[in-house]
């Protein structure tokens, strides 16, 4: 038993390392589609239809969500194996909020992403924090109906900075924030979403958080939307040891 015991986590460990391996290949690739499109569209404009134009807008989208989703992925990884060390310094964490926001704001399609920053300075990982912050925005966009609004927001405690992603989709399980890396797939909605949404993202989210010895939450209820927060320590991850 101890042997196949071992060689089952023999052959786990060949099939992470494997997958590893093949995420972190596709990044160059994917990067390259996107920068081509890119440049198609910038050269080529006044030489194609408008709906050819509308279709070259969504394959960059689709590409560029894609390209999130494999560093998502290789961070969560990283995290996950130790080998990503937080670099923490004192920020205002309502500038580190707009700018993580204005980066993605071309990806809301037709929602309004209202930011309502208070400013307070704290101990974090700047790229962390807005990696976290344009995860729930994006889960948030893809959640809320077209024309709706999805509302990002910082207050603060003698201890803690909050930051609260408010959609107005759907009511989501309250276990929707997965525990593990074996809880990825599609967050539990009742409706038929345009931009399907994974688990993957909020796990990142999750690895982040506790990282800084923060926690992360939703709140949700049929009709009002999901509200996603996170609460990290003003002082930084050592305070809270």
């Amino acid at each position: 038993m101890e042997n196949l015991l071992a060689r089952q986590r023999e052959l786990e460990g060949m099939r992470d390392s494997m997958v590893h391996m093949i995420v972190h290949d596709l990044r160059a690739p994917l990067t390259a589609v996107f920068n081509y499109l890119d440049l198609v569209r910038e050269q080529e404009t006044g030489f194609i239809s408008p709906e050819s134009l509308q279709n070259l807008d969504l394959a960059m989208k689709a590409s560029r969500w894609m390209v999130q989703m494999v560093n998502v992925l290789l961070d969560a990884s990283k995290i996950e194996s130790g080998q990503m060390h937080l670099r923490i310094s004192e920020y205002d964490v309502g500038d580190v909020l707009s700018d993580a926001v204005d980066a993605i704001r071309s990806l809301a399609d037709e929602r309004n992403v209202l930011c309502h920053p208070e400013h307070v300075r704290a101990a974090i990982d700047r790229d962390a924090v807005a990696r976290v912050v344009q995860n729930l925005v994006s889960n948030a966009v893809k959640l809320t109906p077209p024309g709706g609004d999805v509302h990002v927001s910082v207050t603060s405690t003698d201890e803690n900075v909050r930051i609260e992603v408010t959609d107005h989709g759907p009511a989501l399980h309250p276990n929707t924030i997965p525990r593990s890396s074996k809880s990825f797939g599609q967050l539990d909605t009742n409706v038929r979403q345009s931009i399907p949404s994974s688990g993957l993202g909020l796990y990142f989210c999750k690895l982040a958080v506790e990282a800084h010895g923060g926690r992360i939450g939703v709140d949700s209820a049929v009709g009002k939307g999901s509200t996603f927060w996170f609460e990290l320590p003003l002082r930084g991850p050592a305070s809270k040891n």
